[in-house]
């Protein structure tokens, strides 16, 4: 983990929730468009959860990190699609906001006590490091515990992206589905 999580911008993502939050609204806009929506474009989509985050200008390496299960190794809904053949260990430069380093990690059955991701941003506290870490988790499956880390003592700021408005002590919230609908291809004006 800490060989991992070094850069002071970090983007942390559940794959399987992002993955997961991907197919519904894939499904949801094909039937609401009437045409066939795309998977997501993964570096416009991690471009938009920098954007959201507020980082306007290059300020050095985005470390993007991927926790996922065994289960869901390649994405179904993001192209990209195989994250450790595909992902684990690749890099895309962005002229605005500079280089993302993408890494994937498995989250095994062995892990006893709390999930990966959550034992990442526990990590992340724990290191009193100044840092701007945007994160999209799965709030059903162990929000209280990401909260609970959250609440503590940290250095770093935090956008938790997700589908549900978040209140949280110091969490930016924003809306995971307008970056996700932008990397699909979905234009406003479809909206009219």
């Amino acid at each position: 983990m800490e060989k991992t999580i070094l850069k002071d911008r970090i983007i942390l993502i559940d794959a399987d929730h992002a993955d997961a939050v991907a197919a519904d609204l894939r499904s949801n806009f094909k039937r609401m468009l009437g045409r066939e929506i795309p998977a997501a474009d993964m570096a416009s989509w991690l471009v938009c959860c920098a954007l959201d985050a507020g980082w306007k200008t290059e300020q050095g390496e985005v470390q993007v990190v991927f926790v996922h299960s065994a289960a869901c190794s390649k994405l179904s809904h993001f192209l990209p699609a195989n994250l450790e053949k595909e992902v684990d260990g690749q890099a895309f430069r962005d002229d605005k906001l500079g280089e993302f380093l993408l890494s994937a990690v498995t989250e095994e059955d062995i892990n006893a006590g709390k999930p990966l991701f959550v034992q990442c941003v526990q990590a992340l506290v724990e290191d009193k490091k100044k840092r701007s870490v945007v994160l999209v988790p799965d709030m059903a499956r162990y929000g209280d515990l990401l909260d609970e880390q959250l609440a503590a003592d940290r250095q770093f700021e935090v956008t938790l992206l997700s589908m549900q408005p978040h209140s949280a002590n110091g969490v930016n919230h924003v809306l995971t589905g307008f970056g996700l609908m932008h990397a699909m291809g979905i234009r406003p004006e479809e909206f009219d």
